[in-house]
C-alpha cells in the first residue's frame, strides 16, 4: 500500500537514499527517475484485494514518475542543444551514437587493434630481412662471378652458360627484392573536407607529412573526439597495411622464385656441359 499515491515515491526515495548512502549508485536526478520507474515496473501484486485497490495506485505513481522524467529530459536536451550548439537532430544522432559506444567493450577493440597490428608488422619485418638476405646473396655472388671474369680475362663459351644463367637471374631477383622493401609515393596531406566527411586516415604518417602542425593538430583533436571516426581510422590503417603487406610478399615470392629458377637452370646446364665435355673426350 505504501507504494500508492505520494507515499509511493516517499518510500521509492528514501530506499534510493539509502542506496547512495551504501554507494551502492551514483548521485544523479536522472538515475533516481530511471531506478524508480524501472523499481515500479518490476513489481507485481498477487493478491486479489492488492490487485483492485492498490495496483491503480501504483500506476498512477509510475505514470506521474515518467511524466516527470519527460519533463527533465527536455530541460537537459535543450540545455545541451544550448551549450553545444545543435539542433533536436544533431542531438538525437549524438544520443543513438552514445548508446552504440556504451555497448561496446573497449578493452577487448584496443586489444584486437593492438595484437593485428604487432602481427602485421611482425610479417613486414620478415619481408625485409628475406628481402635484404636476397639482395646481399646475389650482390655477393654477382661480385665473384663478375670479378672472376674481369681477372681472368674469360670469353664466353658454352662452358660459361651456367655463369651467365646466374648473371641474368641475380639481377631480376635483386630487383624484386628491392621492390618489396621500396616505400610508396604518398601525398602527405588531408583537406578539411575529408576530415570533417571521416575519410582522412592521420594514423599514418604518409597521409600527413604535408600538413602544417596546426592543421594536424586539429584533425587528431577531431578524430579523437569522435569514437567512430577513431576506429573507422584505425580500421583502414590495418587494410592498407595489410595491402602494402600483399605486395611486398608478392614481390618477394618472385624474388625467391627467380633465384631458384636461376640456380637449378645454372647447376642443370653445368652438368650438360660437364656430360657434353666427357662424351666429346670419349670420342676423341
Amino acid at each position: 500500500s505504501e507504494l500508492g499515491e505520494s507515499k509511493g515515491k516517499r518510500r521509492i526515495k528514501k530506499y534510493y537514499e539509502e542506496l547512495l548512502l551504501c554507494h551502492v549508485v551514483e548521485v544523479n536526478q536522472t538515475d533516481f527517475f530511471q531506478y524508480a520507474i524501472s523499481y515500479l515496473s518490476s513489481h507485481n501484486y498477487y493478491t486479489d484485494f492488492a490487485l483492485r485497490h492498490l495496483r491503480p495506485l501504483k500506476e498512477s505513481v509510475l505514470g506521474k514518475l515518467i511524466k516527470e522524467r519527460r519533463e527533465i529530459q527536455k530541460k537537459e536536451d535543450a540545455v545541451l542543444k544550448s551549450e553545444l550548439g545543435i539542433d533536436e537532430v544533431e542531438l538525437k544522432r549524438l544520443k543513438r551514437n552514445l548508446k552504440s559506444v556504451q555497448g561496446r567493450d573497449d578493452r577487448g577493440i584496443q586489444t584486437m587493434f593492438r595484437t593485428t597490428s604487432r602481427n602485421h608488422y611482425t610479417l613486414s619485418e620478415m619481408v625485409d630481412r628475406k628481402a635484404n638476405i636476397m639482395i646481399s646473396v646475389n650482390a655477393i655472388i654477382m661480385s665473384i662471378i663478375i670479378g672472376n671474369f674481369i681477372a681472368n680475362d674469360l670469353s664466353i663459351t658454352i662452358h660459361n652458360i651456367p655463369i651467365l644463367v646466374v648473371l641474368l637471374t641475380g639481377p631480376l631477383s635483386i630487383f624484386f627484392a628491392v621492390n618489396a622493401i621500396r616505400p610508396e609515393k604518398t601525398h602527405g596531406a588531408f583537406t578539411v573536407e575529408e576530415i570533417r566527411s571521416k575519410q582522412g586516415n592521420l594514423l599514418y604518417f604518409g597521409n600527413f607529412h604535408n600538413m602544417s602542425l596546426k592543421d594536424y593538430e586539429w584533425g587528431m583533436y577531431e578524430m579523437l573526439n569522435d569514437q567512430d571516426f577513431l576506429y573507422s581510422s584505425m580500421v583502414k590503417d590495418l587494410y592498407f597495411l595489410g595491402i602494402t603487406l600483399d605486395k611486398k610478399y608478392k614481390f618477394i615470392r618472385k624474388s625467391l622464385g627467380v633465384f631458384t629458377i636461376g640456380i637449378l637452370v645454372a647447376v642443370i646446364s653445368f652438368v650438360i656441359v660437364m656430360a657434353m665435355g666427357d662424351l666429346h673426350l670419349i670420342g676423341s
